[in-house]
């Protein structure tokens, strides 16, 4: 690295310092679009769980009979997921495209299929 370099490196550095700012935890409390966020995270979490807690019981009310059946049956849904992402995951590497399957995946992760 010559001087030259080491100048321009220095001064770039300088620049970037000169717009930073200082932030404190208590700043994320009073953000509203924190709050929303937390709002969001918290539905999810609670629609996820329902599911996971309550779709074998879901499932055996059906009629379906043993621990082994219920299992299975609710096994399908998460089997069905695994392949997406797999898929999913594939046509994104092949196409080098990230931004439009992400947003697609949870679009669909969010409003089902």
């Amino acid at each position: 690295m010559n001087a030259e370099e080491k100048e321009l490196l220095t001064k770039n550095i300088i620049a970037e310092d000169q717009h930073k700012t200082e932030h404190k935890l208590i700043d994320a409390f009073k953000s509203a679009k924190v709050w929303a966020l937390c709002f969001i995270y918290f539905t999810l979490m609670i629609g996820l769980y329902e599911i996971a807690f309550w779709l074998p019981t879901i499932v055996k009310a059906f009629g379906i009979q043993g621990y082994f059946g219920v299992g299975l049956i609710t096994a399908i849904p998460y089997a069905v997921c695994v392949v997406g992402m797999i898929i999913i995951s594939r046509h994104s590497d092949k196409t080098g495209e990230r931004r439009r399957h992400y947003i697609l995946s949870r679009r669909s992760w969010l409003w089902g299929p």
